[in-house]
């Protein structure tokens, strides 16, 4: 191994090893972790962490979240600077995109991978090499899908593979060698073991898997042997035979008979209750008749098997190869089954419930092997969200309830049902029970009804907690924005598009300039409105903005007042109005942003020039009149039912030279007002505000947060605090504390309460 030790010394390393199957056990990613420890100490790297995947394959790249976990950990935690592979095929067998793309996020994320196992040489030309490397994996990986579909149908033809998949519930396996003769039995155990037991004694010769549902180092047939299945447990044979006797002879469903088990306390394979599923795979079962059909469908990646040629290439899409976790079974005509005879199961069930089964179960794979056959939806019992979904709980074991929809097409109730309603049934289980949702409805109502006449002002109080919410939160939007806005210039289109992004609610943003004609007006009288301004059509905006965008920028470097700059922007922003929503925000954020920048105002101060031009609203519309009331006669427009305009007239020049000089003078007007009126204020308030805290804490030593808020409460409602507010906020303090600190917010606010 040539890579350079110093290349990587000192650096954290996280071991990254898999392994495709593990029903032997861990050995494998075992001896990669130790080689791993090896050589990355080699080269003076330590010890992180250890990424493990076992039973998971490196063909299937969708099915990789290991390594998006890895990239995960490095953006989160950042505590490892490399990432250890034995080979290129440990890392993937995906080829050579997946392997390059993880290289290219493993560099994007400031992540070296350190291939212990391999040798490719440094230069302009080793991701060429390693190119190749991934895909020689990929290679191997089809060759060996190849190989070993080859080898089960030659197993196949050669009758050392007559019983595919899981051995049934009720059944054990009688294995035999070349020469026919008995060798063993295995039965399988419901701790997830098996034992392999003497064909005549029936002693147990050796005990094979572990403990739990993945069971490891199980039995592996070997290649000279077949099996067939044979009656196993007596108690679960005669479990088997009143399934298939009460479905056949009888003719009950899965959920019928999975309630009849279950009150007669027997347990499912898995020691539990029944599920109507697990019934209906026992009755479905072909082996319990004394066949088994093989070759039915195909899952594989690459290949599938076929009798003739031993193995057929598949052919899958690109896209589908580079994102699919697993693929699902596809149905194989039925005449290209094969069907073994399994002697030994000919006398397990009754010969009359044999036959009807046999029967049956014959019309069941014809359906499910026709390509014409309609898919069965999803989900027949979708939850729904209903007034109580996850708010009714099952007092059996604390589970939510969920709505559902029950009843004929056309005639569905709503009710509300256990999540695991589908299970198998117990008579008395809410499990199993639907409960009908309009009678609790209607109660529901009904209590809110009578709640709501008991507090008439609850409506009111309501819509005041509403728009008092909306309004902090658009003020503290708007806050925020002033105070960024001496640092940035916010006058060009993605900075502008941002800023309306930033102060409106979500529903309302916009991701380019509005597509639709804007105008301000008020209803007189049904379809009757008044228009006090039309803004430019939306197909004229891209150049106005334009040519306002450049205008700005020429005034940045030229000797323009900075309140004739902001003025002739802001304004003039605002009569083009570009966004749906937020244009007379922004367009007041811009005064703010312009002023900030030109250093007419003091850096670090809040020049509250905005505040001003809300209070003296008269003056402000004027200098907005001062335009509209000389363009509106130029406009011709009409307006539809549905209150929609479409201009007539060529409009774009009406807005491209526009005197500003009004607004000029209206702005000179407000800041003057905010240097001599509103900043003393503001300081008074300042001064009042510190004493009215101090005032406090000789009364009540409380938090400032708690102070502040108390003040501001008073502020709102007229040197009071509501009794809502209060009971909130401050129910820890007496009646004569609250009295004595509103007195002292009356007393510092006097005048402005006044």
């Amino acid at each position: 191994m040539s890579q350079q030790s110093n290349q990587w010394k000192g650096k954290g390393y996280i071991a990254s090893v898999r392994q495709s199957d593990d029903k032997d056990g861990g050995a494998s990613t075992e001896a990669q972790l130790a080689y791993l420890d090896l050589q990355c100490t080699a080269v003076g790297m330590h010890y992180v962490d250890k990424s493990v995947g076992e039973g998971l394959t490196g063909s299937l790249p969708g099915k990789r979240s290991d390594l998006d976990a890895l990239l995960q950990r490095k953006r989160e935690k950042n505590d490892f600077e490399v990432i250890a592979v034995q080979v290129e095929d440990r890392l993937t067998r995906g080829g050579g995109t997946h392997g390059m793309w993880f290289e290219h996020e493993c560099l994007r994320h400031g992540i070296s991978l350190f291939f212990a196992g391999d040798d490719v040489p440094k230069g302009p030309y080793s991701s060429m090499v390693r190119v190749a490397k991934y895909e020689a994996a990929r290679e191997v990986a089809v060759n060996i899908a190849k190989r070993s579909t080859q080898g089960q149908t030659l197993s196949q033809k050669t009758g050392f593979f007559r019983t595919p998949g899981h051995t049934p519930f009720g059944c054990y396996r009688i294995y035999f060698g070349h020469d026919d003769k008995a060798r063993y039995i295995l039965r399988n155990l419901t701790d997830g073991r098996q034992e392999q037991l003497d064909p005549d004694t029936q002693q147990v010769i050796s005990t094979f898997g572990t403990i739990g549902s993945k069971s490891r180092n199980r039995f592996k047939k070997q290649r000279n042997e077949y099996s067939l299945l044979i009656p196993g447990d007596p108690e679960q044979i005669r479990v088997v035979r009143i399934i298939f006797y009460l479905r056949y002879k009888r003719g009950w469903r899965g959920l019928r008979i999975a309630d009849f088990l279950n009150r007669n306390g027997v347990l499912s394979p898995r020691g539990k209750s029944w599920s109507q599923r697990q019934v209906d795979c026992i009755y479905e079962n072909e082996a319990y008749t004394g066949f088994l059909y093989t070759g039915q469908t195909y899952a594989g990646r690459f290949v599938r098997r076929d009798r003739a040629q031993g193995f057929v290439v598949l052919d899958r899409d690109d896209c589908v190869m580079a994102t699919a976790t697993h693929f699902n079974p596809v149905f194989l005509p039925m005449e290209t089954w094969e069907k073994s005879d399994q002697p030994g199961m000919h006398g397990f069930l009754p010969e009359d419930v044999r036959m009807l089964a046999i029967e049956a179960q014959e019309k069941i794979w014809r359906h499910r092997a026709d390509p014409a056959r309609p898919k069965m939806p999803k989900n027949r019992y979708p939850s729904s969200s209903y007034l109580l979904s996850n708010r009714l709980v099952a007092k059996q074991d604390g589970e939510a309830l969920v709505g559902t929809l029950s009843g004929n097409r056309g005639k569905q109730v709503p009710y509300y049902r256990h999540k695991r309603g589908m299970r198998g049934r117990l008579r008395g289980s809410v499990y199993n029970h639907l409960i009908p949702a309009e009678p609790l409805h209607t109660a529901i109502l009904d209590l809110i009804g009578e709640v709501l006449a008991d507090l008439p002002q609850l409506r009111a109080t309501v819509i005041e907690m509403i728009t008092e919410h909306r309004s902090i939160v658009r003020t503290e939007r708007f806050v925020s924005l002033l105070q960024v806005a001496e640092k940035d210039d916010f006058f060009n289109k993605p900075a502008l598009i941002e800023l309306q992004n930033h102060i409106v609610d979500e529903r309302f943003k916009d991701q380019d300039y509005r597509a639709n004609q804007n105008y301000v007006g008020e209803s007189v009288s049904w379809q009757n409105e008044r228009v006090h301004f039309v803004s430019p059509k939306p197909g004229d905006l891209v150049t106005l903005m334009d040519g306002m965008i450049r205008s700005h920028e020429r005034m940045n470097v030229e000797t323009v007042h900075a309140v004739v700059h902001a003025a002739a922007i802001a304004y003039g922003f605002v009569f083009m109005h570009p966004f749906e929503d937020g244009n007379g925000r922004i367009h007041r954020f811009l005064i703010h942003n312009i002023l900030s920048r030109r250093g007419f105002t003091p850096a670090g101060i809040m020049f509250p020039v905005s505040a001003v031009m809300l209070k003296r609203m008269d003056v402000y519309d004027a200098s907005l009149e001062a335009f509209s009331k000389l363009l509106m006669p130029l406009i011709e427009y009409a307006i539809d039912d549905r209150g929609r305009m479409t201009i007539h007239n060529e409009t774009a020049d009406y807005y491209r030279y526009i005197d500003l000089t009004a607004q000029a003078e209206a702005l000179f007007e407000f800041i003057k007002e905010t240097i001599e009126v509103e900043l003393v204020e503001e300081l008074q308030f300042l001064v009042n505000y510190d004493n009215t805290k101090q005032a406090i804490k000789e009364i009540v030593d409380m938090p400032d947060r708690l102070i502040d808020l108390f003040i501001r409460f008073c502020l709102q409602n007229h040197g009071k605090l509501s009794s809502r507010k209060r009971e909130e906020f401050f129910a820890a303090l007496s009646d004569d504390e609250v009295a004595k600190m509103e007195d002292a917010v009356q007393k510092a606010y006097r005048t402005e309460q006044s």
